[in-house]
């Protein structure tokens, strides 16, 4: 059985962080205010493979872990990602 992150993540808190990135001109601007669910998809908010870049290093800097290269992919819903996050040993990710 695969050891938790400490840090457990929530939809809600990636959602936040999204936003908190759109707000600093890193992600697109409609996603500051607009709907965003945790079905919906990095392709279908327009985050672009520079905002993807930008959403990693963010994600191992609030997640104190490095994420492997291929972390995302455009059609993870944002569940996906949380679940990925939650689910990565510690020794892993640093590895």
């Amino acid at each position: 059985m695969e050891q938790q992150n400490k840090n457990a993540w929530s939809v809600a808190q990636l959602i936040a962080t999204m936003r908190d990135l759109a707000g600093q001109k890193i992600l697109p601007n409609h996603l500051i205010e607009g709907d965003i669910s945790g079905s919906d998809t990095m392709s279908t908010l327009g985050i672009d493979s520079l905002g993807a870049v930008e959403l990693i290093d963010h994600l191992e800097s609030e997640a104190g872990v490095l994420l492997p290269d291929d972390f995302l992919d455009f059609e993870d819903s944002i569940e996906d990602i949380v679940d990925r996050l939650n689910s990565l040993k510690p020794e892993a990710a640093n590895g």
